[in-house]
């Protein structure tokens, strides 16, 4: 930078703000660094330091090159790319916390960049004849719940990285792009994105654009290669993605009563999606469902939602009361924070074959169970085998009791 002659890059890039380093180093080279600085210019260096912790493997030792315990992050790109390997070390780690290396925290990485990029290309695909991207006051429940909850993913966005907890922020905005965005939205508005009503397409339409267009923005730090892909496809872009403005959350609008009215439409959803699988319920058959509801507030939500009800739950019929039923035998029942949920099984699978079936798996976890059991009560296993194989023993008996219970529930159902 010129030093010790005053130059136009001294001036420019000395202080600098922020020193990201590891804790190994802090005495080494971040000390030395203030020393030095402030011996020769009289300034400090940096106003403020993050502190991280160091990448080891799997079992927790420092990685090293002759003791075969190194992972070449060149092999990593190549496997899965760049922004997988980024997004994997990153996601969900503490400050300061050291990072164990795992191949599935990369490989869930790459899954969060293709889920991503599915739905950028749904978007693309199903916005094509949006000609006139002016964005409307959103009026149907799912574009002001999706649009109420980026305005939060982007509140907590900035509230995370202020205080340079990297993890933490790149955990929330996969929670809110995988599961709000992709499992839940997404799926909400594909009857409207292929129904005939134009209005409420076009309503769609914008909505996606736009919440696809922060989201890419939110993301871009930590899958770079990934968004900036995406975005050379997108819509109406000047420039690159790395040149735009940060999304602020006053530009979306908050909407509590949709947040609210979303939560038990989305929670009786998912039960019942829960006990068509646990009863292998085929996917193309359409079930019933009686819904209990007490508390008016959750009523008149389930009531706004009834039409998505319906369709995510794969429902051909759905009656809502308010009294307490006796429910026809042979009926699956699931209780949400807000209402009791009760689905006929009889017309929708044969329950003596599937009952047949429960039985076999519940003898062969009963067996796993006594195993487990049996090894642990043995001192000589206790005592000499490693103590991760003997916690790995226990969680492997907890995990099979719980099922088994499990199982035996759904037989008491089965009748």
């Amino acid at each position: 930078l010129g030093w010790p002659a005053a130059t136009a890059d001294l001036g420019y890039f000395f202080p600098t703000s922020l020193l990201v380093t590891g804790y190994d180093i802090i005495f080494f080279w971040v000390a030395r660094m203030v020393f030095m600085s402030l011996e020769f210019t009289g300034k400090l260096p940096f106003d403020r330091v993050l502190i991280h912790g160091l990448v080891r493997d799997a079992q927790g030792r420092k990685m090293s090159k002759s003791k075969g315990t190194g992972v070449d992050p060149l092999e990593a790109v190549d496997r899965y790319g760049a922004d997988a390997l980024r997004f994997g070390l990153l996601a969900g780690n503490a400050p300061g916390n050291d990072v164990r290396f795992h191949w599935d925290r990369v490989e869930h990485g790459r899954n969060f960049a293709n889920k991503l990029w599915n739905a950028a290309r749904f978007t693309l695909m199903n916005s094509g004849d949006l000609d006139d991207p002016v964005m409307e006051a959103p009026v149907e429940l799912p574009d002001r719940w999706i649009l109420a909850r980026l305005r939060r993913a982007i509140e907590e966005a900035d509230r995370l990285l202020g205080r340079l907890d990297l993890g933490e922020a790149a955990r929330r905005l996969e929670d809110f792009t995988w599961t709000e965005l992709c499992d839940w939205y997404i799926e909400l508005v594909k009857v409207r994105l292929h129904g005939q009503d134009p209005g409420a397409r076009r309503r769609a339409q914008l909505t996606l654009r736009r919440t696809l267009t922060a989201t890419l923005q939110l993301l871009h730090p930590f899958l770079p290669f990934a968004t900036e892909a995406i975005w050379q496809h997108w819509p109406a872009r000047t420039g690159l993605l790395c040149r735009t403005l940060w999304p602020r959350a006053g530009d979306y609008p908050a909407d509590a009563e949709a947040e609210r009215t979303m939560v038990p439409i989305m929670e009786v959803i998912r039960a019942i999606r829960t006990i068509r699988s646990e009863f292998n319920v085929p996917p193309a058959s359409r079930a019933t469902a009686w819904l209990v509801v007490a508390d008016d507030q959750v009523a008149r939500a389930l009531e706004a939602g009834r039409d998505h009800l319906v369709q995510l739950a794969g429902l051909e019929g759905l009656t809502m009361v308010r009294e307490a039923i006796s429910p026809p035998k042979g009926s699956a029942t699931a209780i949400t924070a807000g209402a009791q949920i009760h689905v006929p099984l009889r017309e929708l699978i044969d329950l003596d074959r599937e009952a047949d079936r429960i039985r076999r798996q519940l003898a062969s976890i009963t067996r796993e169970v006594e195993r487990s059991r049996q090894k642990l009560a043995d001192p000589q296993f206790l005592n000499r085998a490693p103590a991760e194989v003997v916690a790995k023993e226990r969680e492997r008996e907890q995990e099979s009791a719980v099922r088994s219970e499990k199982l035996e529930r759904y037989l008491r159902t089965l009748g």
